[in-house]
C-alpha cells in the first residue's frame, strides 16, 4: 500500500512539474490571431509604448468591434508563479485579472492595456505625472487603435485612480468620433474642489 502511495505521490509530482514548465497556452481565435498579445507601438519622437491587446472571447473573421483603452503606470503584464503556470495548465485555475474586463471581453469589445511612457515596459524618460509626452502618447495611441483590422473605430477610455485621470486625458486633442471617457460613478468627478453631478449643479446653480 505504501509502495502505491509512494508511485502515486511520484506521478503526481511529475505532473505538476511538467505543467510549470509548459509555456503559457496561447488561445487562437476564429479572426486569425491570438486572443491575447503584446506589442510595441513607436510614437512620432521614437519612444516604444508597450501595448497589451486582449480580443473578444467569440471574435469571428472580419468582425470589427469597439475598444477599451486603460493607460497605467503600475504595469499590465505580471509574470505568474510556477505553481500558478502549472495550475493553469492542468485546468485547475483560470486567470481572471478583473471581473471588468472579463465582462468587456464578453459583451464583444476589444481591450487594450497600455503602460505608460516610462513605467511597465514602456521606454522613455518619465519627468512628472501626465506629461505633455504622455497625453501625446495616449492621443497616438487610439488612432493607432482605429487603423487596426479588427476595430470599429470606436475607443472608450478607463480607468481607477492613475488610470481614471488617465481616461479623461487621452480624449484631449483628438477627434471627438473615436473616443469616450467611461465614468462609473458620476458622483467622483471633482469640479472646483468639490464633488460633482448634475444635481448638486443644479442646486448650486455652478
Amino acid at each position: 500500500m505504501k509502495k502505491i502511495l509512494l508511485a502515486l505521490l511520484v506521478i503526481g509530482i511529475s505532473v505538476v512539474m511538467i505543467a510549470g514548465f509548459i509555456p503559457e497556452k496561447i488561445l487562437m481565435l476564429p479572426v486569425g490571431c491570438a486572443q491575447n498579445q503584446s506589442t510595441y507601438v513607436t510614437m512620432k519622437d521614437g519612444t516604444k509604448i508597450a501595448v497589451r491587446i486582449s480580443l473578444p472571447y467569440g471574435m469571428k473573421k472580419n468582425d470589427k468591434v469597439p475598444t477599451i483603452m486603460e493607460t497605467t503606470r503600475y504595469g499590465t503584464k505580471y509574470k505568474k508563479t510556477f505553481l500558478l503556470n502549472a495550475l493553469f495548465n492542468l485546468g485547475i485555475g483560470k486567470e481572471v485579472e478583473s471581473i471588468f474586463y472579463e465582462t468587456l471581453l464578453k459583451s464583444n469589445y476589444a481591450l487594450i492595456r497600455v503602460d505608460a511612457r516610462g513605467s511597465g515596459a514602456s521606454s522613455g524618460n518619465r519627468d512628472m505625472e501626465w506629461s505633455k509626452e504622455e497625453i501625446n502618447d495616449m492621443n497616438q495611441i487610439i488612432e493607432w487603435i482605429t487603423k487596426q483590422s479588427w476595430s470599429n473605430g470606436k475607443v472608450g477610455t478607463y480607468g481607477i485612480s492613475y488610470s481614471g485621470n488617465t481616461a479623461e486625458l487621452a480624449i484631449t486633442n483628438i477627434q471627438k468620433k473615436w473616443s469616450q471617457p467611461i465614468r462609473q460613478w458620476n458622483e467622483c468627478i471633482s469640479q472646483v474642489g468639490i464633488y460633482f453631478s448634475e444635481r448638486l449643479k443644479e442646486e448650486l446653480s455652478i
